[in-house]
């Protein structure tokens, strides 16, 4: 079954302000250059326009998109190319609040730039991978590593993810031999 992964509005002020943040120093930089009338250091515009379009382009192709559950794996959809968790490495999956996420501290990743991406450590959860655009819409994913994404109906998507599992609604691994 396959889930969207929308932005927060964290996400859209964050993306929409860094973007523009980069591109406007490259623009600032490129006109004074050109005012000045100096030749020396001439490429220097073009290489900080160069670096905010690489900085944006690799944000992006790190991106969460979206989320697939599979009868063997979850995938999050990224346009640099897919993460895959086994399913047999998932032990429980629950909705979480802010109250767990609060106090996390980006070890490496994205803090907002198109989602929250990367290593992330907080007192109550430790260390955990994160792949979410919505931090409202939270699903911890937890067994051989913790990891935290944000689908479109996180709630459906827990179900959907239980189901595989083999966990009931009651949180009790389910009898396959009955």
């Amino acid at each position: 079954m396959n889930f969207s992964a929308p932005w927060g509005k964290d996400v859209k002020w964050t993306t929409w302000g860094v973007t523009a943040f980069l591109l406007a120093i490259g623009a600032i930089i490129w006109v004074a250059q050109r005012r000045s009338g100096l030749q020396e250091g001439a490429s220097v515009p073009y290489i900080v326009v160069l670096f905010s379009l690489l900085l944006i382009g690799a944000a992006y192709a790190f991106s969460p998109r979206g989320y697939r559950v599979t009868a063997s794996h979850i995938e999050v959809c990224r346009p640099i190319g897919p993460v895959r968790i086994p399913l047999a490495e998932v032990r429980e999956v629950r909705r979480i609040g802010k109250k767990e996420m609060g106090g996390a501290l980006r070890v490496v990743g994205s803090g907002g730039f198109f989602g929250y991406y990367g290593a992330y450590r907080n007192r109550t959860l430790g260390s955990f991978k994160m792949y979410a655009t919505d931090l409202s819409r939270s699903v911890l994913l937890s067994g051989k590593r913790r990891i935290v994404v944000s689908p479109d109906r996180p709630e459906t998507f827990v179900e959907v993810v239980q189901s595989c599992l083999g966990v009931s609604h009651w949180g009790r691994v389910e009898s396959k031999g009955q």
